[in-house]
């Protein structure tokens, strides 16, 4: 079939061949798309949980984590909310924390796993309850991975969040610990995790590539169409 000059002419018009016009193509294809991993969870001495996705240090965890952990039940109490501040008078009072063998606050909550390491996700601050008479029982943070980890953050396929355990000593670790499962748990003796982790997600190529291929080939008819008036001259 034979296009005529009048056919192939109204079919340029309808392609922008502008440079702007390109790169909006090549933009608008590049801008990916976001997915996200949901938190909606429980975690307690014994019971951690694990959320699984491909996670960079780029992406951004929205958390809240409410609720109180009696870290010494059955034997004894110490209440602390999520950053490990002491939630009552009954020990070392209100505001207060205590730090474990690891340099973490006890009770506090704990992200990472075994291959990049833990971090505590929430500082024992002001914000947080430290130094203050009533501490707040629901903590909340926005941050990326690397806020939290450090500029070393290397790619991971998981994140688990843990509870910092009362491990001063070894020979009292276990003594020391409740487990959620136990006979002398209380269902109410972990913190809620609701929240978001948001990630980059991979971007699709072949969209820009297939519209800038259209205005490539709009080019190449309105070269066509000039030739043809030419000739008909």
């Amino acid at each position: 079939m034979t296009l005529s000059a009048s056919a192939i002419s109204t079919t340029v018009k309808k392609v922008s061949l502008t440079t702007a016009g390109i790169a909006s193509a090549i933009a608008l294809g590049a801008g990916g798309a976001s997915a996200v991993t949901l938190i909606n969870t429980t975690v307690g001495i014994e019971a951690g949980n694990t959320v699984e996705g491909t996670f960079n240090a780029s992406d951004t965890i929205v958390l809240n984590a409410s609720g109180t952990i009696d870290n010494f039940a059955p034997f004894d109490t110490y209440i602390t909310n999520a950053a490990g501040v002491s939630t009552d008078e009954s020990t070392i009072g209100a505001g207060s924390i205590r730090i474990s063998s690891s340099l973490f606050n006890i009770g506090s909550l704990l992200i990472g796993n075994n291959t990049i390491g833990f971090r505590q996700v929430f500082a024992s601050n002001a914000a947080n309850g430290g130094g203050s008479a009533t501490p707040p029982e629901s903590l909340d943070r926005t941050a990326t991975l690397a806020d939290i980890f450090g500029a070393g953050f290397t790619t991971t396929e998981f994140l688990q969040f843990i509870i910092e355990p009362y491990n001063l000593g070894e020979s009292i670790v276990d003594t020391n610990r409740i487990s959620t499962g136990g006979s002398f748990a209380s269902p109410n003796n972990v913190y809620t995790l609701t929240g978001s982790i948001s990630q980059a997600s991979a971007t699709d190529v072949s969209e820009p590539f297939t519209i800038v291929g259209t205005l490539i080939g709009g080019t190449a008819a309105l070269r066509m169409r000039k030739k043809l008036k030419a000739n008909s001259n």
